[in-house]
């Protein structure tokens, strides 16, 4: 495709596509006055056609829409492109009113009016456009997070488009239109179904819906069911009858489309239903990765020791959605732990002496130096001191901070519901004091530094009174 990118390659492409498209029309027309259709002229003509929309889908495929990978532009793209071929098959209608004369053997039909004729080439032009980037916005979906065996399966359904169009020109010409993947012999049955049955197993490619949040999935699926009945619409032969009659190849194509539109959304929506019970746990996850992500911007751009504590209980409390939340840092020079930073807590308790309190949670989490986690406060001894305080805390977890071996601080996270944690939780937790580790180490390192700065400009400063004092002359 790196042929087609350049301004000059792309506005040749839409020149040629319009020419084609505009030849078409003037055979169109000449016909019509001269209600002369000469079967010779029928292959010319669609070959104008086919090419003029394989251009137009080289044009199609560099567009922004159909480029961009992200997942939610895909659906909304899908959605509106779908709107697009609904409104272009249907607003004609309304607006155009439309009477085929009956075919000739073996001769494409003839219009009975110029309204007739402008609204079958309007329809057949826009409506196929839309179609082809709606195929190539199923194809994305399609092949997310995809193995090489789903790409070969979607080129061997387009292979088998080809055959099934290449046959029905063979077979019938452009005589008796018919409603495309009908079937009126066995090898058009088997053709059809094997179109049908890799369809519907493309169709299972929805590992897309994983990555969709809880909002994102609810919005998407009724979005679909609204959308559905147009796609089933769609898929009606009533829709292409003026399709049809502009081009055979073309008609095919776009109904190849429509059906797989009409599997692809019921699939889609059936994996949404699925997914749907563990939304919740995958925006957890989310969440939990984006928290820690922002806690590691905190250690390399706030060096604040206060800031960062802060910022460790709040992101805390987001993640695990907590009721309460406290870091308390212990010294090991005067045996002593103070909270430091909390969340929830009415007030936080003062200062206090690790070794006096050695069945309590603080002691032993630093003598241990692993994690805990209570799903039952009332019924754990070393939470009893705990549990007086804040009578509505039912359920907690606590983690150490360990920094060159020590225990240098135990964050807490708590709910008033009995069971509130789980040992995931317990990870998620740890990761947090990990990384709360590492930006206490480095606000430290920092504040050392500049009471060390500060100490060395004091001593300059006495150094230069002392100077001064001494006299000059001895």
């Amino acid at each position: 495709m790196k042929l087609f990118t350049s301004k000059r390659t792309i506005a040749v492409l839409f020149f040629i596509s319009i020419l084609f498209l505009i030849f078409t029309l003037i055979i169109d027309l000449g016909f019509y006055y001269t209600r002369n259709y000469p079967s010779n002229v029928y292959g010319l003509r669609e070959f104008m056609i086919v090419f003029s929309f394989l251009f137009f889908s080289l044009l199609i495929y560099r567009q922004r829409y159909i480029q961009n990978k992200d997942i939610l532009f895909k659906i909304k793209s899908l959605f509106v492109a779908i709107l697009g071929v609904y409104l272009a098959t249907a607003l004609p209608k309304f607006l155009l009113p439309t009477h085929y004369n009956g075919t000739s053997e073996n001769l494409p039909v003839l219009f009975s009016s110029l309204l007739t004729l402008f609204h079958s080439t309007f329809v057949s032009i826009f409506a196929t456009l839309f179609f082809i980037a709606i195929l190539f916005i199923l194809r994305d979906l399609i092949y997310y997070k995809s193995k090489k065996g789903t790409r070969r399966a979607f080129l061997f359904s387009l292979i088998l488009l080809l055959i099934y169009i290449i046959y029905e020109h063979i077979q019938y010409g452009a005589s008796n239109p018919d409603w495309t993947f009908k079937g009126r012999n066995t090898f058009e049955w088997i053709l059809s179904g094997s179109m049908l049955f890799l369809m519907m197993i493309l169709s299972l490619r929805t590992a897309w819906v994983n990555y969709l949040n809880k909002r994102q999935k609810i919005i998407t699926f009724w979005v679909g069911v609204l959308i559905l009945p147009g796609a089933i619409a769609l898929s009606r032969s009533s829709t292409y009858q003026s399709i049809y009659y502009y081009s055979l190849t073309v008609a095919a194509f776009d109904a190849y489309v429509a059906y797989f539109i009409y599997i692809y959304i019921l699939f889609f929506l059936a994996s949404i239903l699925l997914h749907l019970p563990t939304a919740s746990i995958f925006d957890r996850k989310m969440t939990e990765i984006a928290s820690l992500h922002n806690l590691s911007r905190t250690i390399s751009s706030v060096l604040d020791y206060d800031t960062v504590l802060k910022k460790v209980t709040e992101l805390t409390t987001q993640v695990l959605s907590s009721d309460y939340c406290w870091l308390e840092m212990i010294n090991h020079s005067t045996r002593s732990s103070e909270i430091k930073s909390w969340q929830g807590l009415k007030k936080p308790s003062p200062e206090k002496k690790t070794d006096k309190d050695e069945n309590g949670l603080s002691h032993w989490v630093v003598q241990n130096k692993y994690s805990i986690l209570i799903n039952s406060v009332s019924k754990d001894t070393r939470a009893r001191a705990l549990k007086s305080r804040e009578r509505d805390l039912n359920s907690l977890l606590a983690v150490p901070l360990i920094s060159k071996g020590d225990v240098i601080g135990i964050l807490y996270a708590a709910k008033k519901t009995e069971f509130g944690f789980d040992n995931e939780d317990r990870e998620m937790l740890q990761a947090f004091a990990n990384q709360a580790t590492m930006a206490i180490e480095n606000a430290n390192l920092l504040k050392e530094s500049i009471e060390r700065e500060r100490l060395a400009q004091e001593l300059k400063v006495a150094h230069d009174t002392q100077l001064k004092l001494l006299p000059k002359e001895m």
